[in-house]
C-alpha cells in the first residue's frame, strides 16, 4: 500500500503535535503529504462566540506554524481545523475526505481524565476505521511492566 497521505490528528494543546516526531522521517522517505488535523468541540459548540474565535485563532497559527516548519525541511504539511462532536467521527470523516492512507494518532503520556477521554477517543479510531492507524505513545508516557 501507497501512503501518499498521512492524517495526523492532535488535540492536546501543552504537546500538540507530539506525534508527529514518529512521522515526520516516514513522511519525507515515501514522499507522503501530512494533512495536521485538529478536531475543536469549541467550534462547534459555541460558534460564533469569543471562545469559539480564540479556539480557531490559536490552533490555526499552530498548525500552520508546523506545516511551515516542516515544509522547511522538505515535507509537504497541510492544516485542516475541524469543528466537531463526537472527535472520533470528526477525524474518520477527514480520514475519508482526504483520501488518508494513514490515520495518527498519539497519547499525552499522564493518566488524567483528560487520558481516559482521549484514550476512549482512539480506541473508537482504531475499532471503526477502515485506514490504518499508527497510534503514537507520548514520549513521557510511563512505561507499562
Amino acid at each position: 500500500m501507497a501512503y501518499e497521505r498521512i492524517l495526523v490528528a492532535t488535540d492536546c494543546p501543552e504537546d500538540p503535535l507530539a506525534a508527529l516526531g514518529s512521522v515526520k522521517e516516514l513522511a519525507r522517505r515515501l514522499g507522503a503529504e501530512l494533512l495536521l488535523l485538529h478536531v475543536s468541540e469549541a467550534l462547534q459548540v459555541v460558534p460564533g462566540s469569543g471562545l469559539a474565535e480564540d479556539e480557531r485563532e490559536r490552533w490555526q497559527a499552530e498548525l500552520e506554524a508546523e506545516a511551515r516548519r516542516l515544509a522547511a525541511e522538505g515535507i509537504r504539511a497541510r492544516p485542516i481545523l475541524s469543528p466537531g462532536h463526537p472527535v472520533a467521527d470528526r477525524i474518520l470523516d477527514a480520514a475519508a475526505a482526504e483520501h488518508a492512507d494513514l490515520i495518527v494518532v498519539g497519547t499525552l503520556g499522564r493518566t488524567t481524565l483528560k487520558e481516559k477521554l482521549l484514550g476512549g477517543i482512539i480506541e473508537q479510531i482504531v475499532r471503526r476505521s477502515r485506514t490504518p492507524v499508527l497510534v503514537v505513545p507520548h514520549p513521557d508516557a510511563p512505561i507499562a511492566a
